[in-house]
């Protein structure tokens, strides 16, 4: 589903999490402990973030009726969400190609073939060497390859962001976005 700013609410969105970077890692009390080279804290920060600008501003534009998916690792409990954590995902962010229907990415440098559905959305990354780090800047994006569950890494300026409401089920499938 083509919405109305969604590009812009996820830009700001990632300008965010790269401008606090700095100082919320100087404030984490425990900077080697987290999941998958993320602490706690900023996982933590990055999903709050995520519900009060993307999904705060699709809603209050009435462009969304519901929840979104969580963002990178999201947050403990059932829901990986911050607010209203007993609230289920209704809706993904998606990406697809800006041109054509495929992309070269960058793990395996194999070239990818989109679904007309696009692919779930993980996470902002870099790339370093022949891997993705959860670090600024956040000049790569993270896909998931359903079914499969593989992580994908492409350039974020090749791909383009759109919604799609969850069939039942969906969530489930998506998972935690793995890596280093």
């Amino acid at each position: 589903m083509v919405v109305r700013g969604l590009e812009e609410y996820i830009e700001a969105f990632r300008q965010v999490i790269e401008a606090t970077w700095d100082p919320i890692c100087f404030i984490e009390p425990h900077p080697g402990v987290g999941h998958n080279g993320l602490t706690w804290n900023m996982g933590d920060w990055q999903q709050i973030q995520w519900e009060v600008i993307v999904e705060g501003y699709l809603g209050i534009t009435n462009q969304l009726d519901g929840y979104l998916h969580y963002y990178g690792e999201g947050m403990d409990g059932a829901s990986m969400r911050y607010s209203e954590p007993e609230a289920q995902a209704t809706h993904e962010v998606c990406c697809l190609p800006r041109a054509g229907d495929s992309l070269k990415e960058m793990i395996e440098g194999r070239t990818i073939t989109f679904p007309t559905r696009g692919l779930p959305f993980g996470e902002f990354v870099s790339f370093v060497d022949t891997w993705y780090a959860r670090k600024p800047p956040f000049d790569y994006v993270l896909l998931r390859d359903l079914p499969y569950g593989q992580d994908l890494v492409f350039f974020r300026d090749q791909v383009c962001f759109v919604l799609r409401e969850l069939d039942f089920g969906d969530g489930l499938k998506f998972g935690h976005a793995g890596g280093a």
